[in-house]
């Protein structure tokens, strides 16, 4: 039998599916499946058969038929404290790139630091996972809104709690690098060490002088 081409596609006009794939690369829907997340199982040759075939063929994945199938979304929603900071930022950013390359979309969910905002913000999305990254106001509150979650859920940037998902941050050798560069500016330089708690408005406070 013919291997499926894109003409033979557009011909009959349904859309190519996993199956079309595998069948035209000679392989299993599963090895296509561990190919497109970037399994290390798949051989590089393999892959880049693989990858070559999808863009022949034009194959696009559909996350609602995926959910269906697998019960899986491939959705990890994150939602994170002062986005407006370059920490967190860039903490949001690297997520992305990481939850991308494994083969995942990340959702960014906006939402106050308010307890009851938090789980209803996570209800109205259909993501299988959730990291929630620097929440610091609610540190009493997570074991309380761990087991309102439905869904798998990692605290980043927190404190330590025994009933939680939770990554620390050791923030030792930037703290270190700080203390080198006050003591090589003088007598007269200024630091500050830890967090404020922000309210809506810009909160600031004038350095204090070493």
């Amino acid at each position: 039998m013919a291997n499926p081409t894109k003409s033979d596609s557009k011909k009959h006009n349904t859309p190519v599916t996993l199956e079309d794939v595998a069948r035209a690369a000679g392989v299993t829907a599963t090895t296509v499946s561990r190919a497109l997340k970037g399994n290390d199982y798949v051989a590089a040759a393999t892959r880049e058969k693989i990858l070559r075939i999808i863009g022949e063929l034009n194959y696009t994945t559909n996350p609602a038929a995926r959910a269906l199938a697998t019960g899986k979304t491939g959705i990890i929603a994150v939602i994170s404290a002062q986005l407006h900071q370059t920490y967190h930022a860039n903490i949001v950013h690297l997520l992305e790139s990481h939850i991308t390359t494994s083969g995942y979309q990340m959702r960014l969910l906006h939402s106050r630091s308010e307890l009851k905002d938090l789980i209803d913000a996570t209800r109205t999305t259909s993501a299988g996972g959730i990291i929630i990254n620097g929440m610091h106001d609610l540190s009493e509150e997570l074991e309380f809104l761990n087991s309102q979650l439905s869904q798998n859920c990692v605290f980043l940037d927190t404190f330590a709690h025994a009933q939680t998902d939770y990554v620390r941050i050791d923030l030792r050798q930037a703290v270190k690098h700080a203390l080198g560069l006050m003591l090589a500016e003088g007598p007269r330089a200024s630091l500050m060490l830890g967090f404020l708690k922000v309210p809506s408005s810009t909160q600031t406070m004038p350095p204090k002088t070493v």
